[in-house]
């Protein structure tokens, strides 16, 4: 760490930040041994990127530091010290210039206005560097604290350590460690730069340890950073902040999963930046990066996840409530949301500012014309002179000529100009010329201008998005702190050694309880052990809605329960693309909430192929993250509604939306429908069919939903199908679509399962249209069933 600090520079190179690394060990009162070697590796490290004259003035501030810069006794905090270095810093720096004589030689006096600017800045640089060197001290120290917690630093908080509690240190250290980053800098392996190397490495880590926030956070300072300090190279924020989402949105926490996730996010990052040299540098550097992270033991994680989450911890452990996170998240999603909505309204000003300077174009032609004409003619004086109305006009027709022709030959020079002008070819030549330049001018100004239209347009609909979401942050959040206590002794009196045991939700069906415990080697005592106990406890039937058991016995397991449902779902589907298509426009999905509800998912894209792929894809995708999230089911349509609208161009980018919410205690289903097909419910020779008149997603500002609540039975079936189905028989006299065919053949057939009804529509449907499928067919069957005890 000491040595990439030490390599580390701002401004240029002109700001060095290890002399702020050396004075935070010296305050930290760490080992004298580590901090000693640590200190000579920082000087180490300024020596390797600095030259010899550069060298000297650092040398002689860390041993200015040493001997004066160490906190004293009587000091109750470390601001004085604080300012001490920034004084020594100064002192040091304006001395060496002194000394070597760079302020006489290069004074207004001596050298000139050059000389005198010069050392204007180069005192510009020294009080800068000053001021930074002590608050980046009192970081680096503050970071140090984790390494060494009897370390102290005197800007700590007195008041929580009145309260026996420690500061949290967890963002000094990572701030420090992206500063370490700047230490590769021109270091190259193999012709590739470490720094790539470096910065891949650390947001995989943050990936495991924190998840995509973190990873993302990451990269976006690590990119600012580099351009900050002039590493080289710089870090493409485009590249790291998608390879650290897809990480952490992939990964959630699992080293494989991070790994192939942080690839994907550097492959697909190739369209949204401008370099591909950087593209390819960070492709190639993947790879190493990748197996590094994936050889580092699971230990090594943990243990710098102990250390930066018992950071922040006291002895009486002091947790933030979920309403105060809550708020502070809302909070900050309107402040973005706010951000957006301002960001929109500039670009709306700036378009039409461009447009009032567009008529403004024949008057600069007119004066190019004159200049390349006209200016060295022989009869200037007397075209625009004497005649200088005349002239003025006849140029004014001729130029318009041009644009409403498109170009003009001498048979087309007007009055005067055709009469006695001298230069007729070279006055046509450059007029055409003009208008040609003006034409392509025009066309890319319009271009323009409608890209930040659009771009205003998708700002407003960013920034609708996120104040929406912050809405439905407001969800309030159960704690029930009794039952946490109670399932937290019971499972230590067994022996289970638990570390954090959370119980949210309505303890009546939707309660959810997290347990992280001591690891059980991979053995799955939270199904084989854990689910038994809690369902005696609480006297209600218990699930494991998911787990997490490393191998490695000295990490902690974590699960989360769920109550056990009254019923399950079981269900099956039948897709074909369009006759000569490879792809089918259709996407259907099936997953079940923490909440206790069973989703159906069935979306059409409009038209075929690819495209529509893409569309109903993206439409499912988004509505399963966000209902898996807790959102609303009625704002995540909206905003499913909101995506689609974005895209570009809009009217071509819709789709239809049929989902069915069953849920799995009361048995109770919410059929929401936009603009999708029927769904019919049998039970027995009973049909009922359920229809919707609304418009499809992606047309509309604000979508109309049709929803209908309907009570259900244990061996119910739910059929739903795309408009392809419903397409494949068309009444010979009217063609009118026979929409009712489904229905009869359901009321009078006896179904022997999930996946036997659907086939059997599905081919039903293609013999329908003679044999082949004529449009994308997708039918999805799902049964009502009883969960077993």
């Amino acid at each position: 760490m000491g040595l990439l600090i030490g390599r580390t520079s701002l401004a240029h190179g002109q700001i060095m930040i290890g002399p702020a690394y050396y004075a935070a060990l010296l305050w930290g009162r760490c080992n004298p041994r580590a901090g000693a070697v640590a200190g000579l590796f920082t000087l180490f490290g300024m020596y390797t990127v600095l030259p010899q004259e550069g060298f000297w003035p650092q040398l002689a501030l860390a041993i200015m530091i040493s001997l004066v810069g160490r906190p004293r006794r009587r000091e109750k905090t470390r601001l004085w010290a604080a300012v001490r270095l920034g004084l020594i810093n100064a002192v040091v720096m304006v001395g060496y210039q002194i000394l070597s004589g760079s302020y006489s030689s290069g004074g207004i006096g001596a050298g000139g206005s050059s000389g005198g600017e010069r050392t204007i800045l180069e005192l510009i640089m020294i009080g800068l560097g000053s001021i930074l060197l002590p608050c980046l001290a009192v970081i680096f120290a503050s970071a140090l604290q984790i390494f060494a917690p009897s370390m102290r630093l005197g800007l700590e908080n007195r008041l929580g350590q009145e309260r026996n509690e420690r500061p949290d240190y967890a963002g000094y250290a990572v701030f420090t460690a992206v500063m370490a980053l700047g230490g590769g800098s021109g270091i190259l392996i193999a012709g590739y730069p470490l720094i790539y190397l470096l910065v891949s490495f650390l947001i995989l880590t943050a990936t495991v340890i924190g998840g995509a926030g973190a990873a993302v956070a990451i990269a976006a300072v690590a990119a600012l950073m580099s351009h900050v300090g002039s590493w080289n190279p710089t870090l493409s924020a485009e590249i790291f902040v998608m390879a650290g989402l897809l990480a952490g949105v992939v990964g959630r926490k699992n080293k494989e999963w991070s790994a192939l996730g942080f690839c994907l996010g550097i492959i697909l990052s190739y369209p949204l930046i401008n370099e591909a040299a950087l593209w390819r540098v960070a492709l190639v550097v993947m790879l190493p990066a990748t197996v590094l992270f994936l050889l580092v033991p699971a230990q090594w994680f943990s243990y710098i996840l102990h250390l930066l989450s018992g950071s922040g911890r006291g002895n009486d452990r002091q947790e933030c409530s979920p309403g105060k996170i809550r708020d502070l998240a809302s909070d900050r999603l309107r402040e973005l949301a706010g951000i957006f909505e301002k960001l929109a309204h500039t670009f709306e000003e700036v378009s039409p500012a461009q447009d009032e300077n567009a008529g403004q174009d024949v008057y600069q032609w007119l004066e190019k014309a004159i200049a390349s004409c006209c200016a060295n003619c022989q009869s200037y004086k007397h075209c625009w002179t004497e005649l200088f109305y005349q002239t003025y006009r006849e140029f004014l027709d001729l130029i318009t000529l041009a644009e409403m022709k498109g170009g003009v030959t001498t048979a087309d020079l007007p009055g005067k100009l055709a009469q006695s002008c001298i230069q007729s070819y070279q006055l046509v030549t450059s007029i055409n010329y003009l208008s040609e330049v003006g034409q392509i001018d025009r066309y890319w100004r319009n271009r323009l201008n409608d890209s930040k239209e659009l771009v205003s347009y998708q700002l407003k609909g960013v920034s609708g998005i996120m104040a929406g979401l912050a809405g439905q942050l407001k969800v309030e959040v159960q704690n029930n702190e009794d039952l946490q206590l109670m399932i937290y002794e019971a499972l230590s009196r067994v022996k289970l050694h638990p570390v954090e045991v959370s119980v949210t939700g309505n303890p009546s069906r939707q309660m959810e309880i997290a347990i992280e415990k001591r690891g059980c080697g991979g053995y799955g005592e939270c199904q084989r052990v854990v689910a038994p106990f809690l369902a005696n406890l609480i006297g209600q039937g218990v699930s494991v809605w998911n787990r997490d058991c490393p191998p490695q016995g000295r990490l902690h397991c974590t699960s989360t329960y769920c109550l056990r449902r009254a019923y399950t779902v079981t269900w099956a589907a039948r897709q074909t693309p369009k006759e000569g298509s490879l792809f089918c426009g259709d996407t259907f999905r099936s997953f079940v909430l923490k909440d206790g509800r069973h989703i159906l998912l069935l979306s059409d894209g409009v038209g075929t192929g690819p495209r529509a792929a893409l569309e109903s894809q993206t439409t499912v995708s988004i509505l399963e993250q966000l209902l898996s999230s807790g959102i609303d089911r009625d704002f995540a349509l909206q905003m499913v509604n909101s995506v689609l609208l974005l895209r570009h161009p809009p009217e071509e980018t819709f789709s239809t939306v049929d989902m069915v919410a069953i849920d799995l205690f009361s048995c109770e289903a919410d059929f929401l429908k936009i603009g999708a097909a029927p769904s019919y419910i049998k039970r027995g020779r009973e049909v009922t069919a359920l229809r919707s008149n609304s418009l499809p997603a992606g047309i509309l500002e604000h979508i109309e939903i049709d929803a209908t609540t309907r009570a259900l039975q244990e061996g119910d079936l739910l059929v739903m199908i795309t408009d392809g189905i419903i397409d494949s028989l068309e009444l010979p006299d009217t063609g009118d679509h026979a929409f009712d065919w489904v229905a009869s053949i359901l009321a009078n057939m006896d179904v022997l399962g999930v996946q036997s009804l659907a086939d059997y529509l599905l081919e039903h449907a293609i013999q329908n249209a003679g044999g082949k499928s004529v449009d994308d067919l997708t039918v999805l069957v799902a049964q009502i069933v009883r969960a077993e005890d």
